[in-house]
């Protein structure tokens, strides 16, 4: 991989909607969260029960990301050390790959525009 793309990895919630920049994906079953991300500043949020629940991240290039959904509280928060951890060299080796979403930055980019 030339050029040092990020994760974001997200557990416990309920699989039927996320978006992250604006972009809505339709998810179900083993997903796990978006890779390939850009480094910066992002947006992402899951539906549950109607409404978007969701959080602002800044990346740095090849980091990867936990949070988990509290749903008590009805927001992410940052997953305990050893999970954190269990879960980055999980996305950062390629392990999680098939659970993951690629980010596509044109649909983004396209997403801002239209809005």
């Amino acid at each position: 991989m030339t050029e040092k793309m990020s994760f974001i990895i997200l557990r416990n919630f309920t699989k039927e909607e996320t978006q992250l920049d604006g972009v809505f994906y339709e998810i179900e079953g083993g997903f796990r969260g978006f890779r390939g991300v850009s480094s910066g500043a992002h947006y992402i949020s899951v539906k549950v029960e109607e409404q978007h629940k969701g959080f602002w991240c800044y990346l740095e290039p090849n980091q990867a990301l936990v949070k988990t959904f509290n749903a008590a509280l009805q927001q992410f928060e940052d997953e305990e050390p050893k999970t954190t951890e269990q879960y980055q060299q999980l996305a950062l080796s390629g392990a999680m790959d098939q659970a993951l979403i690629t980010y596509d930055e044109d649909t983004r980019v396209e997403q801002w525009i239209r809005h």
